[in-house]
């Protein structure tokens, strides 16, 4: 059937190994881990698997390799493969399988990691934080199992299903109170901290400032909103944040909440590799399908807590 294929030298798990690897990292170097033995050893094996298929599998990026579309499409295949053997090693040991979920921090810490905590479920999880970007990018390559991001995130070739939506309100803290606390006031004279690197929802936290006839700028700027809740901690800034995980402040803060903010809010959604749920079958579907219940039932929850 395929002893033919098979007789021809140049295809070995180490060579797929070593593509596999390349298209994990941007570059070969990175690959090899600065090793240039080794770089130059996993140069020659690429090149022997280009010459088994028949095909050019890299190609020059500077003074570095970087895959071919043909690359490309043989890693994703190599990768599958070896996520369904592994699977099956797993499964003749009854070893218990370890379902790897990314999203960014906050999500993890206010959203994922209370969702699953009281799952009876005896079912295993590692939780990566990492960025959106990230996450939607391992999900495809198969190097996530699922991703918890923004629904307006998910490419095409991934399947989604959406489990909440993240709403945001303004914490003000006692000692920046006024005795008339409008929704101006609160954003656009208070002093803020406020999370870098978002560009698109900092975008729209200054659409809404326009609208209410002031302008947002920042007094503080943080790489996540655990030093945004830090500086509300402090006494001396606000700051717009999600508006389940205000209640961690504690009682010292007010909420100031509103409809025009509501044009910040997130719907999120879970993802996952149809390709991968086929390989890994049952197991993959019991996992998503919990995941998806104990995410719909946290937000649930928040909108309960909201409400009330």
């Amino acid at each position: 059937m395929f002893e033919a294929f098979l007789q021809k030298s140049g295809l070995s798990f180490e060579r797929l190994h070593t593509l596999v690897r390349l298209s994990e990292a941007q570059s070969l170097r990175q690959a090899a881990g600065g090793d240039l033995g080794l770089q130059a050893r996993m140069s020659h094996q690429l090149r022997e698997l280009g010459e088994f298929f028949g095909v050019k599998l890299t190609e020059k990026a500077g003074r570095t390799l970087r895959l071919t579309p043909a690359g490309r499409d043989l890693a994703v295949l190599a990768r599958a493969q070896f996520i369904a053997l592994e699977r099956f090693a797993e499964t003749q040991h009854q070893e218990e399988k370890c379902w790897a979920v990314g999203a960014g921090n906050s999500a993890l810490q206010w959203w994922l990691m209370p969702a699953l905590a009281p799952e009876g479920s005896p079912l295993r999880w590692s939780m990566e934080n990492m960025r959106t970007s990230d996450v939607v990018t391992r999900v495809a390559d198969e190097r996530l199992d699922f991703g918890l991001v923004r629904a307006d995130s998910v490419r095409d070739s991934l399947r989604s299903e959406p489990v909440g939506t993240i709403k945001y309100a303004i914490a003000v803290p006692e000692r920046l109170r006024r005795r008339t606390m409008t929704l101006k006031i609160a954003l656009t004279e208070l002093p803020h901290a406020a999370l870098s690197g978002d560009g698109q929802f900092n975008d729209r936290l200054k659409a809404v400032a326009a609208r209410l006839g002031g302008v947002f700028r920042a007094k503080v700027t943080c790489d996540s909103l655990m030093l945004c809740m830090a500086a509300v901690r402090t006494g001396r800034y606000a700051s717009v944040l999600p508006s389940h995980a205000i209640q961690d402040i504690g009682d010292s803060v007010d909420v100031i909440e509103s409809g025009e903010l509501d044009s910040l809010s997130r719907p999120m959604a879970l993802i996952w590799n149809p390709r991968s749920v086929e390989t890994l079958g049952a197991d993959a579907e019991e996992a998503r399908d919990t995941l998806i219940r104990a995410l719909r039932a946290e937000s649930q929850k928040w909108e309960g807590e909201l409400t009330t």
